[in-house]
């Protein structure tokens, strides 16, 4: 799959669901999406043999069908606390990119790139970062609520074409930029009101 497409569906997310704060609520977005979004904690408060199982072969999480509906299952008490805002973002990408229905075929490594690429793209997009200028190690870690070891990927992901000269924001990656900006302006003039409503 082509980076732009997975922009597309960044984008798709961000303009279905609103998002129009960085270090958004990945399980509320989830939710928007129909996604249901369980906690292991949950899955051992019924059955304690079933979660150790879980847990022996994800620690962390992952995503599934079960009943018709698409899930993300997750350890809610790993440590740091940012290894499960990457988990959720990596199993919503393995559900948008369809890993599960329709392109379940392809190779697991593929897989697994590819919904890091997405989580990345979704959660900490280059056009936000650079925009907003959030370009530190600290800074991403702050704002975005991921792991420090995250957050230097992501530092040098973005540092590096910075750097280079090779970041150019792209007509996609712009039309993001407008789609959270619209979404800020719809949350300000809503909280206008908010004593009316």
């Amino acid at each position: 799959m082509e980076t732009p497409y997975f922009l597309d569906l960044v984008c798709d997310i961000y303009e279905e669901t609103g998002i129009n704060r960085l270090g958004f609520n990945n399980i509320d977005v989830c939710k928007k999406l129909g996604i249901k979004v369980i906690t292991y904690s949950y899955i051992r408060n019924s059955d304690q043999e079933l979660c150790n199982h879980i847990m022996e072969k994800n620690k962390d999480g992952f995503s599934t069908i079960y009943e018709n509906t698409q899930c993300i299952i997750y350890n809610d008490e790993v440590r740091p606390k940012g290894r499960i805002t990457q988990t959720i973002n990596h199993e919503l990408g393995h559900i948008i990119l369809g890993h599960h229905l329709t392109r379940k075929n392809i190779p697991e490594d593929q897989m697994e790139s590819e919904a890091n690429l997405f989580a990345s793209m979704f959660y900490t997009p280059f056009i936000l970062m650079v925009h907003y200028s959030i370009l530190t190690v600290d800074q991403i870690c702050k704002v975005f609520h991921i792991t420090r070891t995250n957050a230097k990927i992501q530092h040098e992901r973005v540092w590096n074409k910075i750097q280079d000269g090779e970041y150019h924001a792209n007509e996609k990656e712009f039309k993001l930029l407008e789609i959270f900006q619209n979404n800020q302006e719809i949350t300000i003039k809503l909280d206008d009101f908010s004593d009316i409503l």
